[in-house]
């Protein structure tokens, strides 16, 4: 083979490596697909859920949305969501369960709690992962990984955290009344305060790798701080909220913009606990004495 044929061929490789990216050659298989079926199963879930609703097309041209879909799965794995990330393909809006509306494709909802929501902004992964931040993050969370935990604990000021174990719980949250109260009394909290604490439950989770010699309950709540000690756990078997907000306001800042403690139990009587930690700002507040 002479030298001018040789680079013939390694160019029309070239050429056809190039192209190979926008013909068959293109592959999908980051996200799984689901049945109409599986669809009931999202609604029950104790994860929130994210669905891309869409209609057949030529394997040859997938669309945009469908491509950028698929880089979600990535940018979700360096958050401390866990979310059920999955695609369904359908020919008539006949087959779907009762309570997916669809009324164009491609759609994308969301899932939470056995309520959908209609994802109406910009199809990108990007917009999209920022969106379900916004939708998720807001309340309780809920992580069953140590590597979840870890991103979230070293990414928050303030986290609020109750451990418990499946053999406490059974297979779902639904089957354990103490676990649903929990679950009732932390997503009054989270709502109440905010981005200022972040509420979050932890299945199975044993240990924290970055915070030593930390062994976690096997039920109870822990609440997570930038400054030492790190971790103090809350001290009473109630877990209604006052009680909670209580031990907040005590033990999740060190500094605060009142005088003393007069006014400290003032905010606390009269349920004023926003007030007050708006207040907290570092620079020259003094210290609760």
């Amino acid at each position: 083979m002479t030298f001018k044929s040789t680079s013939i061929a390694i160019f029309t490789l070239l050429l056809l490596c190039y192209f190979s990216k926008f013909s068959s050659c293109t592959t999908l298989q980051t996200i799984e697909e689901i049945s109409e079926n599986d669809l009931m199963n999202l609604a029950i879930s104790e994860k929130p859920s994210v669905v891309l609703f869409y209609s057949p097309y030529p394997e040859s041209e997938p669309p945009a949305v469908l491509l950028e879909y698929e880089k979600l799965p990535q940018l979700i794995s360096s958050s401390p969501l866990e979310i059920n990330i999955v695609k369904h393909q359908i020919n008539t809006f006949n087959t779907l369960p009762q309570g997916f509306v669809i009324n164009s494709l491609p759609s994308i909802k969301l899932i939470i709690d056995g309520a959908s929501f209609e994802y109406g902004g910009p199809k990108t992964a990007v917009a999209l992962l920022r969106h379900i931040k916004e939708r998720f993050m807001k309340g309780l969370l809920t992580v069953s990984s140590k590597q979840k935990l870890d991103i979230l604990l070293q990414s928050e000021k303030t986290v609020l955290v109750y451990f418990t174990q499946s053999a406490f719980c059974g297979v779902d949250f639904a089957g354990n009344s103490r676990l649903v109260r929990i679950k009732r009394s932390l997503g009054i909290l989270a709502n109440r305060w905010g981005s200022m604490v972040r509420f979050v439950l932890a299945k199975d989770v044993n240990e924290i790798s970055f915070i030593e010699g930390f062994q976690a309950p096997t039920e109870g709540l822990v609440l997570f701080r930038k400054r030492h000690p790190f971790y103090v756990s809350y001290p009473h078997e109630e877990l209604e909220p006052e009680m909670i907000d209580d031990f907040l306001l005590e033990n999740a800042f060190s500094r605060v913009n009142v005088l003393n403690r007069t006014f400290y139990e003032f905010f606390k009587k009269e349920k004023l606990a926003m007030m007050l930690l708006i207040a907290n700002k570092e620079g020259n507040e003094k210290k609760i004495v």
